[in-house]
C-alpha cells in the first residue's frame, strides 16, 4: 500500500481576535475559497454582519483575487473597501494580506511567507490566555518580593 501524502498547503487564513492575536486558522490546499456565514464556504464565520455568501479568493493567471459578493457591507483588504462584483489583485510582496468580513477581521498568509518572530506574551498565550496571565503574576510577585528586600 502507497503512503498517502497530506495535500499541499498553498495559504492559510487567519480569523483574528481584537487585539489581532489568531484564533482560529484554516489551511488553504485548494483555490477558490469561499467565505461567509453559510455552512457550505470553505471559511463559515458566525458573524451577523458577514452575507451568507461574502467573498472569494481565486486564482488566476495574475495571481490571487479576492471578489465582494453580494453584501451590504462589501469586504475590506487593508483600507480599501470591495462592493458586490468588485475584484481585486492581491498583493504578492512576502506580507500578509489584511481583510475585513462584517466585523471578522482575517490575515491571508501565502506559503513561503516568513512569520514575524512573536512577542514573548504571545509565545505563552494558549486559547484563552491563562497562561500568559499566569507568567505576569510571577513577574509581578517575584517584583515585590524583591521590593521587600
Amino acid at each position: 500500500m502507497g503512503e498517502v501524502s497530506a495535500p499541499e498547503v498553498l495559504a492559510v487564513l487567519e480569523v483574528l481576535d481584537r487585539e489581532g492575536q489568531v484564533r482560529q486558522s484554516h489551511r488553504i490546499t485548494a483555490w477558490p475559497v469561499r467565505i461567509g456565514r453559510a455552512l457550505d464556504n470553505d471559511l463559515s464565520l458566525p458573524d451577523p454582519h458577514v452575507a451568507a455568501h461574502h467573498a472569494v479568493i481565486d486564482h488566476d493567471e495574475s495571481g490571487l483575487v479576492l471578489q465582494a459578493l453580494p453584501t451590504h457591507n462589501g469586504v475590506q483588504i487593508g483600507r480599501r473597501r470591495l462592493r458586490d462584483g468588485e475584484r481585486e489583485l492581491l498583493r504578492d510582496d512576502g506580507t500578509p494580506v489584511d481583510l475585513t468580513a462584517g466585523r471578522t477581521h482575517l490575515r491571508l498568509r501565502r506559503a513561503g511567507e516568513v512569520l514575524a518572530a512573536k512577542r514573548r506574551r504571545e509565545v505563552l498565550d494558549d486559547d484563552d490566555g491563562a497562561a500568559a496571565r499566569v507568567e505576569e503574576v510571577r513577574a509581578l510577585l517575584h517584583a515585590r518580593d524583591l521590593e521587600g528586600r
